[in-house]
């Protein structure tokens, strides 16, 4: 890696007695940078691509490293903490070289670095490092405070690849980081599985079904429809309707509301409601099954461990299931005090909690 002279806004490097360096720039913005040997280029392109300014109207620190050109190349960046302290080490004022790179020492020897601040004490979208080439310390500094800049470029046949080991394709063979690192979702790891547990809040609701390919899973909204609700279609044979098993309940909900019955006292159906419920920026909520309704009773209900962490109240549930013996007039509840599944007429007005797929 090879670094070229300090880079200042202004030949006299001070006007009206404040330095005129530069700013990191990009206050307030969460950066993912490291600070390790072989990150500086693609920790420049990251604050680069951010778009982001500095308060004072002026250049960043890394967009005057990587606009600099000089000896014919402008492939220049602004290091990485470690790269700059290699430097200090090996060129600077306490190598065995005398300060062969002419760092400044008494006068305003802060120099930025491209990592974010390493987040021990401080907001890591409002500071970031630096490092003093008075005495090669190491500090997190306001992103709006003014540093000298020095840029280095990298040569020779490098590995470029991602570097962070918690990415998902993280290469052990680069050496020099690219940009190209790739996470989990959050409650996801790398494979698509679930790493989130019954009870958690993902996907706009609380986790409470998770099928055997570990991948896909149910959740419910975070509070029951306000009021209660008929299940509609007295006296009327739906069809479809009629599943009962994990999986069923969108079907199921389609069916209702596909059919156009009313309720009896005029308002929307338990399935129609559900299907027009909106939450955490979801609009796909439906009614659950009878046996969606009973495993979430199960897991985040009354008869959950811990108990009722889904803030059901101790009330009667429609389910989106007809009965089969009797669907004219039938449909499936869950009782959530008593964890009793059964058989109501659809004219009575219960409690409903929506569901999602995932």
């Amino acid at each position: 890696v090879a670094a070229t002279q300090d880079l200042i806004n202004n030949v006299d490097p001070v006007a009206n007695g404040v330095p005129e360096g530069f700013e990191w720039g990009c206050y307030g913005i969460d950066i993912e940078t490291s600070s390790t040997i072989g990150s500086g280029y693609s920790n420049t392109l990251s604050i680069i691509n951010q778009n982001c300014q500095t308060q004072n109207g002026g250049l960043s620190a890394a967009e005057a490293a990587l606009n600099y050109e000089d000896n014919e190349y402008s492939d220049w960046y602004l290091p990485s903490k470690d790269e700059l302290l290699e430097i200090y080490n090996n060129i600077g004022p306490e190598s065995e070289n005398m300060n062969l790179g002419m760092f400044e020492t008494e006068f305003w020897p802060g120099y930025w670095t491209s990592s974010s601040a390493d987040g021990s004490s401080v907001n890591i979208d409002e500071y970031a490092q630096e490092v003093n080439f008075a005495d090669g310390s190491t500090s997190n500094n306001w992103r709006n405070s003014s540093f000298r800049v020095r840029p280095i470029r990298a040569f020779g046949n490098w590995t470029m690849g991602c570097m962070d080991t918690l990415a998902c394709n993280f290469n052990p063979e680069a050496n020099m980081a690219d940009g190209s690192c790739e996470y989990a979702q959050q409650v996801y790891d790398c494979d698509g599985n679930i790493t989130a547990e019954i009870g958690d809040i993902m996907e706009g609701g609380y986790l409470f079904y998770i099928d055997e390919t570990g991948k896909h899973g149910l959740v419910a909204a975070m509070e029951d429809l306000e009021g209660t609700y008929e299940w509609g279609c007295f006296e009327e044979d739906v069809n479809g309707a009629d599943g009962t098993s994990i999986g069923t309940g969108y079907q199921n909900t389609m069916d209702i509301v596909n059919q156009g019955c009313s309720t009896e006292n005029g308002g929307l159906t338990a399935a129609q409601a559900s299907l027009d419920f909106e939450s955490e920026s979801f609009d796909d909520w439906y009614l659950p099954s009878v046996d969606e309704l009973e495993e979430l009773n199960n897991t985040l209900g009354t008869f959950g461990q811990p108990t009722n962490i889904g803030g059901f109240e101790e009330s009667m549930y429609f389910s989106s299931s007809e009965y089969s013996n009797n669907p004219t007039q039938i449909a499936w509840y869950v009782m959530f005090l008593l964890d009793i599944s059964t058989n109501y007429n659809k004219g009575i007005l219960l409690k409903v909690r929506p569901i999602r797929s995932f």
